[in-house]
């Protein structure tokens, strides 16, 4: 995995992940899927969803978009990713699948 780290104009410092490819990963849960880069250095989003978790960047991280925003830009990806592995804790093949995606972009179901 390509880690590129991102300053947005908010000042958020973020990391995003692609593979050789060249097929982004989700910031939120990991999945290898997403066709564009989640976020531009210019601070846009793709507005792509994730299949897996079913986050949309420029969605449910814009205040006046989402109903379950937290404050800044990585905690809301944390925000989402502990829902939807609470979600498959019932599940040991999802929650599984879920803990080793999270490998792909350095995090943890903890």
């Amino acid at each position: 995995m390509e880690k590129i780290s991102l300053t947005l104009p908010d000042g958020a410092e973020i990391s995003l992940y692609r593979d050789a490819e060249g097929t982004w990963c989700c910031p939120v849960c990991g999945s290898v899927e997403l066709q564009d880069q989640p976020y531009y250095v210019e601070g846009g989003a793709s507005f792509e969803m994730c299949r897996v978790c079913g986050f949309e960047f420029g969605f449910d991280d814009e205040p006046l978009a989402s109903g379950t925003l937290v404050s800044g830009i990585q905690n809301n990806w944390i925000h989402w990713r502990r829902e939807l592995l609470t979600g498959a804790r019932f599940n040991e093949v999802k929650y599984s699948m879920l803990v080793e995606q999270l490998k792909n972009i350095e995090a943890s179901a903890e």
